[in-house]
């Protein structure tokens, strides 16, 4: 009786467990790289379904929505400005387990950023800290994905982008992401 009254209790936490706050993520977009692969994206990535553009992340999650005020912005302005505008290529598909993602060339200007936001902001520590190492990469597909998704994206390699921005992107409740702040890179 009792395993029955607990495992009653297991499922009805699943079922009833409040869904998550909604998150903050600064990120450079990509929209040539969405003009090329974003149909990949959209079958496979919840993300590009939401509202978030073809990117690679600089920091996520960043600060709640809610708690976003001057101060978090003019110390984001503080670090972007140090950083200036620069191009990317794709021309290699990579996995971390069921994620497939296109590895940006040069990688270093991403990973760069990330540091500095980081130091900026040390209560945030990218994927919250899961990692000890973070890789740059533009997700395509997330949690199961076809076995030739690699071979398809390959086949529309190299794919040549402009990193000319930072976007402070938010979540709704709805679980739809929107654009809450640009910074140009000089």
């Amino acid at each position: 009786m009792t395993s029955f009254i607990g495992s009653l209790l297991v499922r009805l936490h699943l079922r009833v467990r409040p869904p998550s706050a909604p998150e903050s993520a600064l990120l450079i977009p990509l929209p040539e790289v969405d003009g090329i692969i974003g149909h990949h994206r959209l079958r496979h990535d919840p993300s590009a379904r939401n509202g978030v553009p073809a990117h690679v992340t600089l920091l996520y999650p960043f600060v709640s929505p809610a708690a976003i005020d001057d101060g978090v912005l003019t110390k984001v302005t503080d670090v972007v400005r140090d950083f200036r505008r620069f191009d990317v290529r794709f021309e290699r598909v990579g996995r971390f387990g069921e994620v497939v993602y296109l590895a940006p060339e040069p990688g270093d200007p991403f990973a760069e950023m990330t540091a500095a936001l980081v130091r900026a902001f040390p209560k945030y520590p990218p994927y919250r800290g899961r990692f000890t190492k973070v890789i740059p990469h533009l997700t395509v597909a997330e949690h199961s994905s076809p076995p030739d998704l690699g071979d398809a994206l390959a086949a529309e390699l190299p794919v040549a982008a402009a990193c000319r921005e930072v976007w402070l992107m938010t979540e709704a409740d709805s679980g739809q992401w929107s654009t809450r702040e640009r910074w140009t890179l000089l």
